[in-house]
């Protein structure tokens, strides 16, 4: 007989194990999004990894390879604050509105405030690597001159060695 996929062996499982396997799903899920986002940011942009916009479209969510299950109660993502056998699950949703806020302040390498900024530091670098060619170019004059005056047929006066 074949063996149940995760999904369909979570629905038999007996009461008591069935919360702490909605809160390690829900805990994957959540981990899931920190990867997929510290992944975004590496690569300046976004991929095509699925990101639950809403609280449902996160209940929707079915990854089993990666232990992410769907639930089918809307409860789960909408836990009661006041009862302290959901706290676990109301903690659980805090860190998952905490991630989606971060994806709110994303920018990916496209946007024009990125390319402003971008433009506006490699112009301030631009500035900074010409006076430092132009200060090495003032530093090997002064080395050339003072080489003209102790060592007159110095290989290092010929052509080959012009930097100028």
């Amino acid at each position: 007989m074949p063996e149940d996929p995760p999904s369909a062996r979570a629905k038999r499982l007996p009461r008591e194990e069935k919360r702490p396997f909605i809160e390690k799903t829900l805990a994957a899920k959540i981990a899931r999004m920190e990867e997929i986002l510290a992944t975004w940011k590496r690569l300046r942009r976004k991929t095509d990894d699925f990101w639950p916009k809403t609280r449902k479209e996160l209940r929707n969510w079915d990854d089993p390879a990666r232990s992410i299950f769907k639930f089918s109660d809307p409860g789960i993502t909408s836990p009661k604050k006041n009862d302290p056998l959901q706290k676990p699950l109301v903690d659980l949703m805090i860190q998952f509105e905490s991630v989606r806020d971060r994806l709110k302040n994303f920018k990916e390498a496209g946007d024009p405030e990125i390319i402003k900024k971008a433009n506006k530091d490699l112009k301030h670098l631009n500035f900074e690597l010409m006076s430092q060619i132009s200060r090495l170019q003032l530093i090997a004059t002064e080395f050339r001159k003072e080489i003209k005056r102790k060592i007159p047929d110095s290989k290092y006066l010929r052509r080959e060695w012009d930097i100028l």
